[in-house]
């Protein structure tokens, strides 16, 4: 790394080819770089200049090879680094009698049988991924097609500054020992402020290539003490230049590249000397976390990574402010790719990926880590393992055909990719795992996994939702209003949703609410639980969300936050197993040379309690119920099977997502389609788009024998129906109040159905939301001579206040002055405030209060022009006289309205005038 004057002031222009690097480097002297302002940067995100870090007494200015006497400086940074550690666990009083001679016979018992004569990475074994049924996926061979040596003269200078940057700022100073870095870890650790590595290059270099695999990740201060002592060793024999080509050609760049040169043609199809900054701070950041920089995984944590990078190159002055700017600025994601190592063997490519960036990561597979199986990145990499994996590669292979028929279905509108997952609710076992429909389409970005990345999932979220409220004690009874309201929202504004079809339908239970998905009765269930609530139990469900509650809002319901389809098919698969939390499993067994490393065994699997198994049941129930989707989905709709089956869909604004995911008892699937850049499709909701794809799949499955027999358990038949707990308890309730039915006839609810309560939870009061009140007759249309009813789904003929409107003569209480033929019995509402102005708007009035005129009982006089006479009739207040026929020829119902002072009822209602009488013709 050239950091003389000259070399600091070379531009690294955006998109531009850095220059090649010297084979000798001369570290300048600190502090004077020509071209270099030290005031503080104006660049948003970078931090202010500072000094260089290390201690004076580490660094030996000007000096490009290691001093002479390396055992001396060895003795006094073993001397350095003992104290720092002895100190950290409170020894030191004990010990620091020892003194150097002590620290002389250390360094001899620990140097013993340490050699730089042999590189142990440089051997590699192939690693196999096999399917469930040992059908071979992959032939994981890193030294053929996914590692390219690159000698250090063709390394640009602008990827030694990122990389040195990143990893070991002090690289072309210290003698391979970062001694200021090992404090500050030792004192950020003993303090509790966090963790914090000190590793340098060297040291990695050291611990990739000197130590024996078995010693490599041993964490003891044994082995620590032997990597300090052969990083000495490598600074004394290599050049720095040497040390950098070691490092760069073997450091693992996640997404299958090994090497700096695999990584650069894997990401960008272009050789490392061709890098630009932007793609060379990219790619520098790798490193530390590979999976989970991985950028065509997760591009927006890798360009969090790319960001830090730029801002400790500005801060070590190897890059101005204005070159970090613009190579943020540069839109690296339209030129990034996944060119990875593609073999003839390879299916299933987004899982086997998936699988060996879990296995590669610093952290591991949680499956395997939560077992006890400890196996460090390097091992991966150095291979020879049989790994045999969940998935059955035929339900990969259908439900990638699947995907992709409908994809092409959907292309006039607008639609590009598919992602699907499948698997056992019971156990956890991945079956299925389909991250787009081409893995090796570039046009849309095909190695992007889109199932394991974060998009929002709209209202497949909500079951979540529902669920949170009845721990709390709502029921599938539990009536939301559906009305226009006004939630508040973080910017101050306010929040109105509205629902799919922009209608609001008053009283909804919950049941028709989740069925139907309406909306404000979501976001109203979402105030109810608390944002913080609902979030901490999708969490125990397997959900994730990568913001806090003030971020969302109460838009969460709707889908306003990210999640990953892995994660919300597991969250569903809590409902399928009677509440009870499985974490995915990718992994059936690990063999090495025959031994076997890790076993998986279901009977071994120990699932939380998460939910209870009665509201379980009850979300099933509800997501299975076609007839409560029927608000807003028509009968027919791909939710149904020709088995039981629960679903819930999701659509996002501007129809960028499309989600469904259900189940039955042996098998989840969640599907999304939509497009991997983000764009907008044309009117793809979730039922057509995720919709179609998880219905013919699940099809296809149950009415295939051999995908049949790939989804079912050992010596456990497959469930048709949904198992039934105990503690549940089936009540007939009023479905407008959800309530008890009244038995006082007069608030008997003319609508009734068998509901599901879990036992706690059954309703005790009863319903009062309908009133029955008797009122005059209204006027009636010619020819009319009774009521028109709309009978109710219980058969109950009792019109409700359906047409009578708040100002009508007859919206009064009929006296006992009224005879029965004169009088009608409607049906009347007592909503709730909030509901009352919804009601009178849609003819649901309140029960009249006030008391009609007291009944007269007219004569009606017929006209002395017209034969035949009319036969005498009578003329009831509200009700023209609907004429009694005479023999064969009906006698004209008058068309003459009721007197005035009848059809407009006074402000006190206690006076009328006699009629006058009609003429009929």
């Amino acid at each position: 790394m050239d950091q003389s004057s000259n070399g600091n002031n070379r531009s690294h222009q955006n998109g531009v080819k850095g220059n090649a690097i010297p084979t000798k480097i001369n570290p300048p002297a600190p502090h004077s770089v020509s071209g270099r302002s030290r005031t503080k940067p104006a660049y948003p995100f970078y931090g202010i200049y500072s000094s260089n870090r290390v201690p004076a007494w580490i660094i030996r200015k000007n000096k490009r090879l290691p001093p002479s006497g390396g055992k001396i400086t060895v003795l006094a940074l073993i001397l350095t680094l003992a104290f720092g550690f002895l100190l950290s666990i409170g020894l030191f009083l004990a010990i620091a009698g020892l003194g150097s001679g002590a620290a002389i016979l250390t360094y001899s018992s620990y140097a013993k049988g340490l050699s730089l004569d042999k590189e142990y990475a440089l051997t590699f074994e192939t690693t196999r991924i096999y399917d469930r049924n040992g059908v071979l996926l992959f032939e994981k061979q890193p030294e053929a097609g996914a590692r390219d040596f690159i000698s250090f003269k063709e390394v640009p200078k602008v990827l030694v500054d990122a990389t040195v940057a990143a990893e070991d700022p002090t690289f072309f100073e210290n003698q391979g020992v970062d001694m200021y870095a090992i404090l500050r870890a030792v004192y950020i650790n003993l303090s509790k402020q966090g963790s914090s590595g000190a590793s340098t290059i060297t040291q990695q270099v050291a611990r990739l290539l000197y130590l024996p695999p078995a010693e490599r990740y041993t964490p003891t201060f044994e082995r620590k003490f032997r990597e300090l002592i052969l990083a000495t060793m490598i600074t004394e024999k290599f050049t720095k230049e040497q040390v950098l080509e070691k490092y760069l050609n073997n450091i693992y760049y996640g997404n299958l590249a090994y090497g700096i040169e695999a990584a650069s043609d894997g990401y960008f199809g272009k050789t490392a000397k061709e890098l630009t900054l932007a793609e060379a701070s990219m790619l520098a950041g790798l490193p530390q976390l590979p999976s989970q920089y991985d950028p065509t995984i997760n591009y927006d944590l890798a360009r969090l990574r790319q960001k830090r990078v730029l801002e400790l190159m500005v801060k070590y002055e190897k890059i101005t402010v204005q070159e970090a700017a613009d190579a943020y600025a540069y839109d690296i994601k339209a030129h990034l790719q996944d060119r990875r190592s593609k073999s003839d063997t390879m299916r299933a490519p987004h899982f086997v990926n998936y699988i060996l960036a879990e296995l590669s990561s610093d952290t591991g597979m949680k499956q395997l880590t939560d077992a006890g199986v400890l196996i460090s990145p390097e091992d991966w990499e150095l291979g020879g393992f049989d790994i045999y994996t969940t998935i059955d590669v035929r339900l990969v292979d259908e439900a990638e055909k699947i995907a992709r028929k409908r994809v092409d279905e959907l292309k006039q509108q607008k639609a590009s990719n598919a992602a699907l997952v499948a698997m056992r609710p019971s156990t956890g076992e991945v079956l299925s795992m389909v991250g787009s429909i081409d893995f090796y389409n570039n046009t849309i970005n095909g190695q992007f996994n889109a199932a394991v990345s974060y998009r929002q999932p709209g209202s497949s979220i909500k079951p979540v939702t529902y669920a949170a409220a009845m721990t709390k004690g709502w029921t599938a009874a539990t009536v939301i209003a559906d009305i226009q309201t006004n939630f508040p929202s973080g910017n101050g504004q306010a929040y109105s949703p509205v629902n799919s079809n922009g209608k609001f339908l008053g009283t909804v239970p919950l049941r028709n609410a989740l069925g139907s998905s309406l909306n404000v009765p979501a976001v109203k269930t979402l105030q109810f639980d608390g944002i913080q609530y609902m979030m901490d139990l999708a969490k125990d469900m397997g959900v994730q969300f990568q913001k806090g509650p003030e971020f969302y809002g109460l838009t969460l319901t709707l889908g306003g936050g990210e999640v990953r389809l892995l994660d919300l098919t597991g969250a569903y698969s809590v409902f399928a197993n009677a509440g009870k939390k499985v974490d995915p499993v990718f992994v059936l067994k690990i063999m090495k040379r025959d031994k076997l490393v890790y076993e998986f065994k279901p009977e071994d699997v120990k699932p939380r309690q998460i939910l209870s198994p009665q509201i379980s049941y009850v979300i099933t129930n509800i997501l299975s119920d076609n007839e409560a989707r029927l608000l807003v989905f028509s009968r027919s709709n791909p939710l149904t099977l020709s088995r039981p089956a629960a679903a819930k869909t999701g659509t996002t604004n501007d129809f960028k997502d499309s989600w469904t995911v259900g189940y039955t008892p042996d098998l989840t699937v969640g599907v999304w389609i939509g497009n991997n850049d983000n764009s907008s499709m044309l009117a793809v909701a979730g039922s057509i788009g995720g919709g179609y794809v998880w219905h013919d799949f699940m099809e296809t499955v149950y009415g295939t024998p051999e995908l049949k027999a790939a989804i079912e358990q050992k010596d456990k038949p497959l469930k048709l129906n949904f198992d039934k707990p105990t503690g549940l308890a089936t009540v007939k309730i009023c479905v407008d109040s959800g309530l008890l039915p009244n038995d006082n006839p007069v608030y008997d609810c003319p609508d009734k159905r068998d509901e599901i309560f879990p036992v706690e939870f059954v309703p005790k009061t009863k319903s009062t939301l309908h009133q029955r009140v008797k009122i005059p007759k209204k006027q009636l249309p010619q020819g009319v001579t009774t009521p028109l009813p709309t009978a109710t789904p219980s058969g109950n003929v009792t019109p409700s206040s359906g047409d009578i409107k708040a100002d009508d003569p007859n919206y009064c209480v009929a006296g006992d002055t009224y005879p029965p033929d004169a009088v009608e019995e409607r049906i009347f509402f007592n909503y709730p405030p909030e509901l009352k102005d919804w009601g009178i708007k849609n003819n649901r009035l309140p029960p009249p209060t006030q008391p009609c005129l007291p009944f007269v009982a007219p004569t009606a006089t017929p006209p002395p022009d017209l034969s035949p006479t009319a036969q005498p009739g009578t003329l009831y207040p509200g009700l023209t006289n609907p004429a009694i026929s005479s023999g064969s020829a009906p006698v004209q119902t008058p068309t003459t309205p009721r007197p005035a002072t009848l059809t407009t009822v006074p402000a006190t209602r206690s006076q009328t005038l006699p009629p006058t009488p009609t003429k009929s013709g």
